[in-house]
Order: structure tokens, then C-alpha cells, then sequence
């Protein structure tokens, strides 16, 4: 038996990357998959964002794969949007079992001092509230079917510690620990467990990109390469890996979610090779 036969899974920022990979995962699992991302580019990112045929070949390698998909545009910045986003799901699939606060941005890389207030509120906007409001009308689906579901949250290793040249991005990620933490009490009685996954480094668009290897080489003017990249980012963990793969991260998610981890709520769970380690 599948461990998520009949269980409806939502992922925000479903299009591609960690996203997809979840999708994927979950489906593979049994469940059923309500995707959703923004499909738009914005002004506030330096790194272009998923597209509507992004989302498409999601819901494509789902249903090739044989499972059962419902993919939607939306914001998670617009309360209207999230809340058709469940509503489709409890249509389609009957009740909401998991949910999956995925979607992020990154922002543009610059100094605290120097970070444009559109894209510091953007960042906060999406990372922060967004997944605020993603946790918000998930729990209420569960909570009006009486279904004991999982809420994860993507975190970040900016969750826990600062990285130069990230404010909003840092600040938005540490706000996850306390609005993860502040749920799982709250609703330990309800049968949800509310948990929070930090992954380092993700070999996805959001991590392979010129903004972030600059940032890594603070004294170069010249655009590092790949292996100089991976090279660096791999010495700053215990053990020597530059990235971990999406579906790394989705392994962890599959556990936590899962009947295993019934008495895990309220953690941090990192998936980074051990870059957090204190």
C-alpha cells in the first residue's frame, strides 16, 4: 500500500523545482496533487520565476507518471486566490490531507542599506505571509472536515543563522521557525502536526544562478564558474557537498508527512549536509 493512496496533497509553487519534485514525490506516493504558482515574473526577482508551461509540464510528469493532478495559477499574496486554491481542492479530491507552504523568492541581492522597499515588502509578501496564508486556509479545510492532517514549510539555512546581502529573504525565513512553532502548539490538539524543512543549497533556478554564486564570491568582479561554485559552497559543510538534490528535500517532506513521524510537530528539520550544525 501506497503511504498516501486517497490523501490530497496542495503545494504552493508547484511549477518547478523543490515544488515539482514534491508533486512528483506525493503523487508517486498514492496521493492526489493540487499544484499551484504565480506563472509570472516579478519585478522584485532577480531570477525569473515559473511560467504557466512550467506548471504544465508538472501536471504533464504527474499524470505520465499515473497520478491525479489539479494544477491552478495563483498568488499567495492574494487572499481570493488561496482560498480557490482549497476550495478547488476539496471539490476535486473531497477533503485536504497535506499542505505544502513551497512557494518562495529570493529578491534581489544588495547591501540592507541599499535593498529597494517594493522588493524588501515583495519577499516578505510571498516567503513570509504568503506561506502564512497558505498554512491559514489549509488548516481551516482540515479543520472543518476534521481531517488530523501535516503542514510543512519550507524553510531555508537563512531560517536560523544571517547571510550577507539577504535581508528580506533572511528575515522572511526566520519569521517560518516562529510562525511553525506558534501552529504546532495550537493545533497539537487538533491532530495537526505543523513542521518546518530547511534545506541548504537546492540545485534548482533559485540557487544556479549568477546573483547567488556572486554572493558567495564577494571579492570577485568576474562571474565564478560551476566547479569554483561548487567547490566553495562545498567547503562550508561537513560534508563536502556543494547541493543537495529537490527530491533530497521531498524524501524529508514524504517522512514528515507520513504515519512515521505521528509524534513529530513543531521541529526544524534541516536537509544541508550539515551546514546548520552549531
Amino acid at each position: 500500500m501506497k503511504r498516501y493512496a486517497g490523501k490530497t496533497v496542495v503545494v504552493s509553487g508547484a511549477g518547478r523545482g523543490q515544488g515539482r519534485a514534491h508533486a512528483l514525490g506525493f503523487a508517486g506516493e498514492g496521493a492526489n496533487i493540487v499544484g499551484f504558482d504565480i506563472c509570472a515574473d516579478l519585478a522584485s526577482s532577480a531570477i525569473p520565476l515559473a511560467r504557466e508551461e512550467d506548471l504544465a509540464q508538472t501536471e504533464k510528469l504527474v499524470r505520465d507518471a499515473g497520478g491525479n493532478i489539479v494544477t491552478m495559477q495563483a498568488d499567495v499574496r492574494s487572499r481570493e486566490q488561496v482560498s480557490d486554491v482549497f476550495a478547488e481542492a476539496r471539490r476535486h479530491f473531497g477533503q485536504v490531507d497535506v499542505v505544502l507552504a513551497n512557494a518562495g523568492i529570493l529578491g534581489h541581492l544588495a547591501p540592507t542599506w541599499e535593498i529597494d522597499d517594493e522588493v524588501y515588502q515583495d519577499v516578505v509578501d510571498i516567503d513570509l505571509v504568503g506561506a502564512w496564508r497558505v498554512v491559514k486556509h489549509g488548516v481551516r479545510a482540515m479543520l472543518d472536515d476534521g481531517v488530523r492532517g501535516s503542514v510543512l514549510v519550507t524553510g531555508s539555512g537563512a531560517s536560523t543563522k544571517g547571510s550577507a546581502n539577504l535581508a528580506p529573504y533572511v528575515a522572511a525565513k526566520h519569521g517560518l521557525v516562529g510562525l511553525v512553532r506558534t501552529a504546532a502548539r495550537e493545533l497539537g490538539a487538533h491532530g495537526i502536526r505543523v513542521n518546518l524543512v530547511t534545506p541548504g543549497n537546492v540545485r534548482t533556478a533559485m540557487v544556479v544562478n549568477e546573483p547567488v554564486y556572486r554572493v558567495y564570491f564577494p571579492e570577485r568582479e568576474d562571474l565564478p564558474s560551476d566547479a569554483e561554485f561548487i567547490e566553495r559552497a562545498g567547503g562550508m559543510n561537513p560534508m563536502g557537498e556543494a547541493f543537495v538534490e529537490p527530491e533530497d528535500v521531498t524524501s524529508a517532506m514524504l517522512y514528515l508527512a507520513s504515519d512515521d513521524a505521528r509524534h513529530v510537530t513543531g521541529v526544524v528539520f534541516p536537509v544541508d549536509s550539515g551546514q546548520s550544525i552549531p
